[in-house]
């Protein structure tokens, strides 16, 4: 492990619904910062 990975905030996979400009909506997984999910936010994919 090198020194700028430890640096990084904690990242955390979360399923995000996006909808395209089509109309289309999937499902994308996003990587955020540990810090900026709210408990509230974390839901079973």
């Amino acid at each position: 492990m090198t020194t700028t990975q430890l640096q990084r905030p904690t990242l955390v996979a979360r399923w995000v619904t996006v909808t395209d400009i089509s109309g289309r909506s999937r499902t994308e997984q996003r990587w955020v910062p540990a810090e900026d999910v709210q408990p509230a936010d974390v839901r079973a994919a």
